[in-house]
């Protein structure tokens, strides 16, 4: 009979934790290179490419290449007393190898119910662009979306296990050599008319 009463106890306690849950079931990043938006998958497994491991390639200042950080979306779950209370989503942009600085944030504004306690929190115009003051080299782009609760626990994250989500990109060659560059081809130029 004990034993009978803690089996009750026990699935009465893990329903009422069940209830009383929230968190992150999606998230994206939203990135558009040169002309060209896409939406990655951070934690999500859709059609849309992966963020972790990316590479948004080689861009060049010069010839007007530009890596925009559009904005963000995450799809939350809520059921029981628990409630999703809004939503952020954290990037920084560091030259490969070096310590990386503190993390930029911004909201992500609710967007709509999706269903069954399941919202949707997006923001599509931050347009960020992360080429501005950059030189020649190899840089990271790191990111992370969190979401705010009430409940058992307050906030969640779609950190890629603590590690965050990372892609990588090359910048050339630097606006100043590439203004130098440009100033050696008019001389250069002007002296074979003289």
């Amino acid at each position: 009979m004990k034993l009978r009463n803690l089996i009750v106890l026990v699935g009465l306690v893990s329903s009422g934790n069940a209830s009383a849950a929230s968190g992150i079931f999606e998230s994206f990043g939203i990135v558009k290179i040169n002309a060209s938006t896409n939406y990655y998958d951070l934690q999500a497994a859709t059609g849309n490419p992966d963020f972790q491991g990316a590479s948004f390639g080689t861009l060049d200042i010069s010839s007007g290449n530009t890596l925009t950080l559009v904005g963000g979306e995450i799809k939350t779950f809520k059921n029981g007393t628990s409630d999703v209370t809004g939503a952020f989503f954290d990037y920084r942009v560091y030259k490969t190898g070096d310590t990386p600085g503190s993390f930029i944030e911004f909201g992500l504004p609710f967007d709509s119910d999706i269903g069954g306690g399941d919202q949707k929190w997006d923001k599509t115009d931050e347009n960020v662009d992360l080429l501005t003051g950059l030189s020649s080299g190899d840089y990271t782009l790191e990111v992370f979306a969190r979401a705010t609760a009430t409940g058992p626990t307050e906030t969640h994250f779609s950190n890629n296990g603590g590690a965050n989500y990372t892609a990588t990109f090359t910048v050339v060659p630097e606006p100043a050599s590439a203004m130098l560059g440009l100033f050696g081809a008019a001389l250069l130029l002007r002296r074979r008319r003289i």
